[in-house]
């Protein structure tokens, strides 16, 4: 069966994506010129339900004392929700999902169990030497709904080390199906995990696992394929952010030994890609041939990129109003210049007479081109520092900011709006993250950080909040590679999870977030 490889056993779709982010001393080549603002990075990449607690676990007092008897009508509940979160009482989410159940590899298991869980994992250990490739296989029968097999490594850098699945089979009546993945385990994992994920209607009766591991043979490549290994190293070795605690030999010897069966520099990218993985799990590597559809806009007319998706945003009531802003993935000048100047066109549109109140939505920003973004919200953040980039004790702080109608990078202009655009009136924001607000995105949640007038609502968020730099190999590949953390305007710094001033957890049937943030603008009138 196909493996797609993906960061989160719980989306629908398992692609690979690469996106744009902001631009930090890009590394040219005279063979491949870098445009204007390249900086590049996988953004979405991050688990967001992973070992959570049951929807009732752990409530706090006051939660439980008022939820002890509620009968179960949905609209009861769902109006007994919204009081707690307009009146502020902190909230269990109901909606992650629960620890997965042991896949013991003796007897047959049921999804869901009895507790309602629909994941199984096997935990194996790493190798104590080099790298082991593991395969995995079991059957599972089928009452309905959607199966597939998962696997991925544990360090302490990345969760979801090497994350492949299987195909995803559907079933709407009895079935019986094969699933089979294959995947690396590595000395550096704390553990390896094998993992099967059902859901939709029906059951699933999952067999034991039958788990079969080979240590990779310790071999040279060829000499094309070792030098090219080699110049990928001379470039990573020197500027990585956490280089000082890096096995640099081990990876190398691993990479080598992955490689051998190479034929040419495009069969090692994924090894490579896969090592920038384990030195941090914001680093990734770009294939030739899709950083030229990133840095043309994926067309070849030099028009916009077809799949620019723009800000969206509505007026709430006379005083108030609400914008979702998402990414935008993309290293094309036409193609970063109309997202930003349509999102500054969107709030001269909404901000009307009386307008003082503004809602926004960063919770499906998955990242891409900060300076793009900077400059499109430009009028709510103000003129002045927004941020930092620097290393993780804070030194080495280089500043970037919104200023006349521009985002700009220690002195430099990034990208210059159209038609600048000033509020009419002072206003107060309320910003909603989550755990999809990850990279760029986690650059324009940092950005309201210590504005007197703003307030974040939500979720932590996606926790890549690390700045890449772009070096490229001799074969046109962008290595993709981080070097720097996010620092706030009080040059506090982050490099994980960002936690927003009042966390609010999803209900069912209820944007409590956007609510809660409501309800904060509602109160300062």
């Amino acid at each position: 069966m196909e493996i797609k490889r993906s960061n989160d056993p719980h989306r629908k779709i398992s692609v690979r994506t690469i996106k744009a982010s902001c631009n930090l001393q890009p590394t040219p080549r005279n063979q491949n010129p870098a445009p204007r603002n390249l900086q590049l990075e996988p953004c979405n990449l991050n688990p967001a339900t992973r070992n959570l607690n049951p929807a009732t676990r752990n409530l706090n007092p006051a939660t439980r004392n008022l939820l002890i008897n509620i009968q179960p009508h949905p609209s009861i509940r769902l109006l007994t929700l919204l009081l707690l979160v307009l009146t502020g009482v902190p909230l269990s989410s109901s909606l992650l999902a629960q620890t997965p159940a042991s896949w013991l590899p003796s007897e047959v298991s049921t999804l869901p169990t009895a507790d309602n869980v629909r994941q199984l994992e096997h935990i194996l250990k790493a190798p104590s030497l080099g790298v082991d490739s593991v395969s995995a296989q079991t059957t599972v029968y089928l009452t309905g709904g959607t199966v597939y097999l998962y696997m991925h490594g544990r360090s302490p850098r990345n969760d979801y080390l090497g994350y492949r699945e299987s195909a995803r089979i559907t079933a709407t009546g009895d079935t019986s199906v094969i699933l089979k993945i294959d995947g690396l385990a590595t000395t550096d994992m704390e553990d390896l995990i094998i993992g099967v994920y059902h859901y939709g209607e029906g059951m699933a009766k999952v067999s034991p696992p039958a788990v079969e591991r080979r240590p990779v043979a310790v071999m040279a490549p060829t000499p094309q394929i070792a030098s090219y290994i080699d110049e990928f190293f001379d470039l990573v070795r020197g500027q990585a952010l956490d280089r000082d605690s890096v096995n640099w030999e081990v990876l190398r010897q691993d990479a080598y030994a992955l490689s051998v069966t190479a034929d040419s520099l495009s069969d090692i990218h994924d090894v490579l890609e896969f090592t920038l993985r384990r030195i941090d799990r914001h680093s990734s590597l770009q294939p030739p041939a899709v950083h030229r559809g990133w840095a043309t806009g994926n067309n070849d007319d030099d028009a916009i990129d077809p799949n620019l998706k723009y800000a969206t945003g509505r007026r709430v009531d006379d005083h108030m109003v609400y914008l979702s802003m998402p990414g935008v993935s993309s290293g094309h000048d036409k193609t970063l210049q109309a997202y930003a100047d349509s999102l500054t066109r969107l709030i001269e549109r909404l901000d009307q007479p009386g307008t003082s109140e503004w809602v926004l939505d960063l919770r499906r920003n998955t990242g891409g081109n900060c300076w793009a973004m900077l400059a499109g919200i430009g009028p709510l953040l103000g003129d002045g520092v927004c941020g930092y980039f620097m290393q993780r004790d804070g030194s080495a702080a280089s500043g970037w900011w919104y200023w006349e109608g521009a985002s700009w990078y220690r002195r430099r202009q990034q990208l210059v709006l159209t038609e600048p655009y000033a509020l009419r009136q002072p206003s107060r924001i309320a910003v909603l993250y989550g755990p999809k607000t990850s990279s760029s995105g986690e650059v324009v949640a940092i950005a309201f950080r210590g504005l007197p007038n703003s307030r974040s609502f939500g979720q932590a968020t996606g926790g890549y909040s690390t700045g890449n730099r772009t070096f490229y190999l001799s074969d046109g590949a962008a290595i993709l590679l981080t070097v720097s953390v996010y620092g706030d305007r009080d040059k506090v710094p982050f490099g994980a999870k960002i936690q927003p001033d009042e966390v609010v957890s999803p209900i069912k049937g209820l944007d409590a977030p956007a609510e809660a943030a409501a309800a904060w603008l509602r109160r300062g009138r």
